[in-house]
């Protein structure tokens, strides 16, 4: 081979390599495909209730890895109502896939319990966080989308609250036993237009001067003869003071944030573990502390009666 022939070998060869690169750049592709076209719930759905949809495929079509992600988007001018996007919850919201790889996704709806009736409609979206380039260099999003249909059929506040307790039970049993007994308490406080104080299961008595004599003459010989009610009643008066002043509507608050912290309470309580005070209300995190300050003045001053007196106050909370 003369030296003419060796550089035209070499000249041919390097535009060889390079036409084979060239090329895998210009036809590498990202894709994304779902594996259904339509998401439908065939039952009336209620306020305040959980279903699990039908799940989605996701599909990579292309021929390049890419991270993708799941969510709800809109097209205008539909006549059904527009579901909220904090209503739905994907597992998992974010994936990587290989090339031809599929992921399956999980789909929650969590309807809230104020909620208009009627038909709604979204699509649920799938896209690549890579964008494509078509022939001439410009930027094209990708995505690919099933249309989700679902109906919320008619109901007041108080049926949207059982139908919330009763899909909670699938969830949380049982836990949400002391739930729905607090919420259909007051139902009835309602019904009946009854205002009441914040109670946390503390038996009231009415208390003459003579009773407070003869209270203060226990408490001096260290609780050998104090009645249990008498003690309980006393050491825990901070609290039923402070819940004296609280509002209706606050009340009501605090009986459906009890029922929801319920485990946290109960560890509070019986192993001193204080993480629910980082999550409870201000009004809750008082009645707690105060409550635990008048079982420590019970177990100091009558210990005896320290075991009975943390179940009262348990139960009175949570039930």
């Amino acid at each position: 081979m003369n030296k003419r022939s060796l550089i035209s070998f070499v000249v041919f060869a390097a535009f060889f390599v390079w036409g084979i690169f060239f090329a895998k750049i210009s036809f590498a592709k990202i894709g994304v495909g779902v594996g259904t076209a339509k998401i439908e719930l065939n039952e009336d759905l209620k306020p305040g209730g959980i279903y699990s949809m039908p799940s989605l495929t996701v599909r990579n079509t292309g021929d390049e890895a890419s991270a993708y992600s799941v969510g709800i988007q809109y097209h205008e001018g539909v006549p059904e109502h527009r579901p909220q996007k904090e209503w739905f919850e994907f597992g998992p919201r974010e994936f990587d896939l290989g090339p031809g790889e599929t992921q399956v996704v999980q789909v929650t709806l969590r309807l809230p319990v104020k909620l208009e009736p009627g038909k709604y409609f979204a699509y649920v979206e799938a896209s690549p966080a890579k964008t494509s380039e078509n022939s001439e260099g410009a930027v094209i999003g990708i995505a690919a989308a099933a249309k989700l249909y679902f109906t919320v059929i008619p109901a007041n506040i108080w049926q949207a609250f059982y139908y919330k307790i009763i899909y909670l039970w699938k969830f949380y049993a049982p836990w949400t036993y002391a739930a729905a007994a607090i919420l259909v308490a007051l139902a009835l406080v309602v019904i009946f237009g009854r205002l009441f104080t914040f109670d946390i299961g503390f038996k009231r008595k009415s208390k003459s001067k003579k009773d407070s004599v003869s209270f203060e003459k226990h408490s001096s010989r260290k609780g050998e003869d104090a009645g249990f009610e008498d003690v309980f009643i006393q050491a825990l008066s901070e609290v039923e003071k402070y819940a004296a002043n609280f509002t209706h509507s606050q009340a009501e608050n605090i009986f459906q944030e009890s029922a929801e912290l319920k485990p946290y309470i109960v560890s509070f309580f019986r192993y001193r573990d204080s993480r629910v005070l980082s999550v409870a209300s201000p009004e809750l995190k008082n009645i707690l502390l105060l409550s635990r300050n008048g079982l420590d003045k019970i177990e100091r001053e009558y210990p005896q009666y320290s075991s009975q007196a943390l179940e009262k106050v348990v139960s009175g909370l949570v039930g």
